[in-house]
């Protein structure tokens, strides 16, 4: 990374808190970064169905 002072003088102490910030802001990390939780952590995956005609049917359909 190359930086460079186009205007002014500024002191060590100011170089060193521009870099300091343009380093984070650039290892920060983003929303798309983050894991997306698994199927299974859906709360639909932890419902039972209900009992009657048809549950055995509906237990191995996903539910939206």
């Amino acid at each position: 990374m190359n930086i460079e002072v186009s205007h002014g003088n500024p002191s060590d102490e100011e170089l060193a808190v521009v870099v300091a910030l343009l380093t984070a802001a650039h290892s920060a990390p983003t929303a798309a970064d983050e894991p997306q939780p698994s199927n299974w952590a859906r709360p639909v995956m932890r419902q039972t169905p209900a009992p009657g005609p048809g549950a055995w049917w509906r237990s191995g359909i996903p539910q939206p």
